[in-house]
Formats: structure tokens, C-alpha cells, sequence
């Protein structure tokens, strides 16, 4: 619908979009379409309203206006109720097919998940999955996913189900070409790497340096990949969960780390979709494979690139 027969539902998701990521580009990402196409409904919502309806705040960010506050929740509510209806109709889905979308975190699809997922489709050709590797949290409640590889504190985030995986243990893991650098080194101090996106960012560091003195913390990222490629190329420590560590033929484990992070592993879905029969099916075949992997992720299997016995 163009612009002057007034606002479609094109244009409510991309007010939406606007709002929940604070950019054009960011927004252009979460709908997969160009950041033109963004800023062009926008200025045409905002002609067909003849109000302006975001502005920059202090940081930059997109924020609504009094009459863009109004719109969105109108938006809300409307998506709000289009998804519920949603779920509630492929909540009935009985059939062991169409689209299935399942959202990890980077570390858990690429190594943790993948050879479930590959198992399952094998049983299952007819469904159709759809592999969202990210590390930003897809919500279940918007149908940004049916289900969902998550950490958790303790229990399911609220208003969702699912099974508990295990616990996420972390690990000090180094590259075993250059293990002897590391072991052998009593005077200049060896680098570490952290991750920039978390919260326990400085705690790690922490870590580092109350049981390794001569450690320096030099590169960091948000990206488990990124950092696993740099601790392969030189004397460096790294602190992986083990579901990850685990699966890099390159690195061995020197020690689990005993600090208690809390992290529980779940596969979630919405309540709605419980008994939808592709949601229902993976929940089961791929839940217990991942729970036959309980004692790596917890790190009780004795590994066989273990540094030490």
C-alpha cells in the first residue's frame, strides 16, 4: 500500500523496528531489507501523519515522540495480537513439516548444536529449518524464533517452556602448538583474551590475574569465533564454556574453572507452540541428544586433549 492511502503493516514493523534497535541500519538488519527502505517508510509515515514521530535522543538513538509513543502502542498491541493468533493456529499444526526456526547463540550452533541439527533433518527432510546464529536474544513471544538455545540464571525466562540442558562450565583452554611457551614461561607476561559484550567482562579478567600474576589482557571481542581464531596463532589463554573448548581440535584444556557463573543451558519454545508437531519433535530428538552431552558441556568427560591428567 503506498504511502498516501495511509499506514499498512509494513509500516507498523518498521516503527517497531525503529524503536526496539535505536537505528535505521540496525532496524534495516532485523527486517532484512536495505536501510534505504527503512528511512523511506519512515518519511513517509511521517508524511502521511503529518507529525514527526522519532527523533535522535542524547546517545544518538532513535526515540518516539509524544504522537510516535501514541503510534507504537498501537503498533504493539496489534502485534501483540496478530502473533498470539498466530501461535494459537500452528500451536494445532499437526503435520512433521514446513518452516521450523531455531535461534543459538554463535558458540552453541557452530559447534554444540550442529550435528543434532544435521541428525534431525535427516529424520525429518520435510521440515524446514531455518538457523538463526546470533548472539543477541531472538524473542519467542514476536515469532522471531519457535525455539531457542539459551543461557539462563536458573529457571525458563517468563512465559516460556522448555528442557534443561545442563550447566555451561567454563574452562581455561590454550593452542597445544604453542602449550610449551606457556608452561615454560616465568617472566614476561602472557595474554589473555576477553570477551567486550558481557557483564562478566571484568570479572574474567579478574580471574585472570588473581591465579595467573603475569597475564596481560591485550584483545578482546564479542565474538567466541573470533577470539578461538586469535588463541590459536600464539601463546595466549583463553576461558571457554566446554560445550564450546571442546570441539576445537586445536586448543586443550589446561583446567576447569571452578567459579560458579550460574549459567544454565535450556531449549525453549512458546507455550503456544508446545504441541505443534515439528516444534514437539525437535524439543524431544534433538533435547535428549543434547542432554547425552550433559557431562562435556559440565565438564566431567574426560577429555582427550586434556594438558594434564
Amino acid at each position: 500500500m503506498n504511502a498516501p492511502h495511509g499506514m499498512d503493516w509494513d509500516d507498523a514493523r518498521v516503527l517497531l523496528a525503529l524503536s526496539r534497535h535505536g537505528s535505521v541500519r540496525a532496524a534495516a538488519r532485523s527486517l532484512q531489507v536495505s536501510h534505504t527502505t527503512v528511512s523511506r517508510r519512515l518519511a513517509n509515515l511521517e508524511d502521511v501523519l503529518g507529525a514527526r514521530i522519532l527523533d535522535r535522543g542524547q546517545t544518538g538513538q532513535l526515540v518516539p515522540t509524544p504522537e510516535g509513543a501514541e503510534l507504537l502502542s498501537a503498533a504493539e498491541i496489534a502485534e501483540a495480537q496478530l502473533n498470539e493468533a498466530q501461535r494459537r493456529i500452528q500451536g494445532r499444526d499437526t503435520r512433521l513439516s514446513g518452516v521450523l526456526r531455531v535461534s543459538a547463540y554463535e558458540s552453541a550452533t557452530s559447534m554444540l548444536l550442529r550435528p543434532h541439527i544435521e541428525a534431525f533433518h535427516a529424520n525429518h527432510p520435510d521440515i524446514e529449518l531455518e538457523l538463526i546464529e546470533t548472539n543477541e536474544t531472538a524473542s519467542l513471544t514476536r515469532r522471531e524464533a519457535d525455539i531457542a538455545l539459551r543461557y539462563a540464571l536458573k529457571d525458563p525466562p517468563m512465559g516460556l517452556v522448555g528442557r534443561r540442558i545442563g550447566r555451561s562450565v567454563y574452562a581455561l583452554y590454550a593452542a597445544r602448538e604453542y602449550l610449551p611457551e606457556i608452561l615454560n614461561n616465568t617472566d614476561g607476561p602472557i595474554e589473555t583474551l576477553c570477551y567486550t559484550d558481557q557483564p562478566v567482562t571484568l570479572r574474567q579478567e579478574d580471574w585472570f590475574r588473581e591465579r595467573f600474576p603475569n597475564t596481560i589482557n591485550t584483545l578482546r571481542s564479542n565474538s567466541p569465533a573470533v577470539l578461538t581464531a586469535l588463541a590459536k596463532t600464539g601463546p595466549r589463554l583463553i576461558r571457554l564454556p566446554c560445550l564450546y573448548g571442546e570441539f576445537v581440535p586445536e586448543l586443550v584444556r589446561l583446567q576447569i574453572d571452578p567459579t560458579d557463573w550460574g549459567h544454565e543451558v535450556w531449549l525453549l519454545t512458546h507455550p503456544d507452540l508446545r504441541h505443534t508437531a515439528r516444534v514437539a519433535a525437535f524439543m524431544t530428538f534433538v533435547g535428549d541428544r543434547l542432554i547425552s552431552e550433559r557431562d562435556l558441556m559440565e565438564g566431567r568427560r574426560p577429555s582427550s586433549k586434556l594438558a594434564f591428567p
